[in-house]
């Protein structure tokens, strides 16, 4: 049992660095900054199981669990994973990233606005989302 623990952190370690060095190399080969490959290629790859996680989740009328990753995985990034990476390592922080950070907030407020309206988040409020972040992704390559 220890030894498939011992093996799965290393598969993790030798796929984060894989991850980190290829996103780096897609930065440089299409020409844009590494903030933008973080911000689009390697957070969809990061968030896809949480995506399929979430489709099951409604699909099976499980919203508590659909809201709980969501939520809980935000908060678990931002709180925890910046924070013992800061702590580990200095994190510059870039300009750049306040328009990042304030469409976040500005996400959230939308989502508990939309929430405290009606106590659902429907379609046309996920179409609005979508769109917003398709604007977003847009915006980041122009």
């Amino acid at each position: 049992m220890m030894c498939f623990i011992v093996f799965g952190i290393i598969a993790l370690i030798f796929g984060a660095r894989m991850t980190v060095s290829s996103a780096i190399d897609m930065a440089h080969f299409l020409n844009v900054s590494e903030r933008i490959i973080g911000l689009t290629i390697v957070t969809f790859g990061t968030s896809l199981p949480e995506l399929i996680t979430c489709v099951v989740a409604a699909i099976k009328r499980r919203s508590d669990i659909v809201i709980g990753n969501i939520v809980g995985s935000n908060l678990f990034n931002i709180l925890f994973v910046l924070g013992l990476t800061g702590l580990i390592v200095p994190i510059p922080f870039e300009y750049a990233f306040l328009l990042d950070a304030a469409l976040g907030v500005v996400a959230t407020v939308l989502l508990w606005l939309f929430v405290f309206n009606n106590n659902k988040f429907n379609r046309i409020e996920g179409f609005l989302f979508l769109i917003i972040y398709i604007f977003y992704t847009v915006f980041l390559f122009n």
